[in-house]
């Protein structure tokens, strides 16, 4: 007589247990893919971010020349006037400071672009790797706080600067724009290091 073979039936803790790994499954994948979705967003933004920030270091690099060149012009043109011609003009001696002023904030800009500004190194180079990062983030944010705190300051001087000198007054409007080019490059700084495809970006 032969033994009849019953089939075997999983036993029901296994049965849940698949279900409920099938289950889960595609949440998962999808919630990765949403992930990073989000993280190839963040990505890309932070590429234009770089570009925008790679073409205003050769605007102000211009800008710099241009002051530069412009700033010699005006101190030869009113030593010329003043000693050989015996006149003086008063334009060129208000303009003078204004452009000085000018190409004084156009190199903060750029040092700041390059990290090339004042740092207390001793106190940075005697913390710990860790704590350099953070201390980093920490005087970015403190950074963009001030910065744009103090840009919007600018905006209402440059705007008293045009009632009480009328289009004169417009000189002063590299103020607001110097805190807002700190404004970017503080939080392009701050952002570094959050994105993990960020080596990618740059």
């Amino acid at each position: 007589m032969q033994a009849e073979h019953t089939p075997k039936v999983f036993p029901a803790c296994i049965h849940r247990s698949f279900s409920t790994v099938c289950s889960i499954l595609p949440s998962t994948c999808v919630a990765k893919r949403v992930g990073r979705m989000t993280t190839d967003k963040r990505a890309v933004a932070f590429r234009y971010m770089l570009i925008l920030d790679d073409r205003l270091e050769k605007t102000e690099r211009a800008l710099a020349i241009f002051l530069y060149v412009l700033l010699i012009a005006a101190i030869t043109v009113n030593v010329f006037a003043r000693n050989v011609l015996r006149t003086g003009s008063s334009f060129l001696l208000e303009s003078a400071p204004a452009v000085v002023l000018w190409l004084a904030l156009v190199g903060a800009t750029l040092g700041l672009k390059h990290r090339r500004h004042i740092t207390l190194g001793v106190l940075l180079r005697a913390l710990p790797p860790s704590w350099r990062i953070t201390v980093d983030r920490l005087a970015s944010l403190l950074a963009m706080l001030l910065a744009g705190a103090l840009c919007y300051a600018g905006v209402f001087f440059v705007c008293n600067e045009i009632d009480l000198f009328g289009a004169w007054g417009w000189r002063a409007v590299c103020l607001p724009l110097f805190f807002l080019i700190v404004f970017f490059r503080s939080a392009l700084r701050l952002t570094m290091g959050r994105i993990p495809s960020l080596k990618d970006a740059a």
